[in-house]
């Protein structure tokens, strides 16, 4: 019997790895397309040859991407610069925010500290889809539309990532800050100094996965900074334009242009968002 089923096991890890294997080809499927797209000559080899890989790439496309893709003046390089500020922006002020008070929430006892953490628990169960008119009329009385001021919007700490830095907060063991405490460190120097590095790996997982997020978020930045388009917003506006100016391998080179900068972003961060994702699952 247990021979039997040493023979069965080799066959089952044949049969899922082809599974795998199928499920990553299908995964993969459409950043192929992309690429070969954007290397096509003109949108008439885009149509004519939509299935077949390119023999003659032209790698010029990248180039007029860069210079010719515009809107309202924007110039594809100024998407770029609006796209690195806009996504380091909110993951700096989301990440530390939701690090700040998950800290306080986890290691320090005051009135409401219970409330708190319901009240996170509670938000997230809600759709935020209706309050857009509300949020938009809030944000333009407060001067944030069509300003870089949109990113305090960001700062609020209440989402997934304060529940994961809480629990990371919890597991540390106070020892560490009472020390400080007798050598004379302040609340502050023992947040900054001590309990940031030891949370750098978390956070660093958290910044990536919220980096690329924002990078791709073409929403919030389409109706509150519609004068300052990101490459996200400009990769939607010139789809929409596309139906009717088509220029199909200009419009694919532009988006393989926007996604390289994550795509190197996250393999180079592959490690530590692995480690924190697998290391997270155990310990919850």
């Amino acid at each position: 019997m247990a021979r039997k089923k040493l023979n069965r096991v080799p066959v089952a890890m044949w049969v899922m790895t082809g599974i795998f294997a199928i499920y990553s080809l299908l995964l993969l499927f459409p950043l192929i397309f992309a690429l070969n797209s954007s290397l096509k000559n003109g949108d008439q080899d885009f149509i004519m040859n939509m299935s077949k890989i390119t023999l003659n790439p032209k790698f010029v496309n990248y180039i007029h991407a860069w210079t010719e893709l515009e809107i309202s003046g924007v110039t594809f390089g100024d998407m770029f610069l609006n796209s690195v500020w806009f996504s380091a922006g909110t993951t700096l002020l989301n990440v530390f925010s939701s690090m700040c008070l998950a800290y306080g929430v986890a290691k320090y006892r005051f009135k409401g500290r219970d409330a708190m953490y319901s009240f996170v628990l509670i938000i997230m169960v809600f759709p935020v889809f209706g309050t857009l008119p509300a949020r938009y009329k809030l944000y333009s009385n407060l001067g944030f539309i069509d300003s870089p001021l949109l990113l305090l919007a960001y700062a609020g700490g209440f989402d997934s990532q304060f529940l994961i830095l809480y629990a990371f907060f919890k597991n540390v063991d106070w020892s560490f800050a009472e020390s400080a405490f007798i050598d004379g460190a302040s609340h502050w120097t023992v947040f900054i100094r001590i309990m940031m590095p030891m949370a750098l790996p978390a956070v660093a997982a958290l910044a990536v996965s919220n980096f690329i997020v924002s990078w791709n978020n073409y929403g919030d930045v389409l109706l509150y900074l519609p004068n300052m388009p990101t490459l996200s917003t400009g990769m939607y506006v010139f789809d929409t334009k596309m139906m009717y100016q088509a220029d199909r391998p200009l419009l694919y080179a532009g988006m393989m242009i926007t996604l390289l900068p994550i795509v190197i972003l996250y393999l180079t961060m592959q490690k530590t968002v692995m480690e924190m994702t697998f290391e997270g699952g155990i310990k919850g």
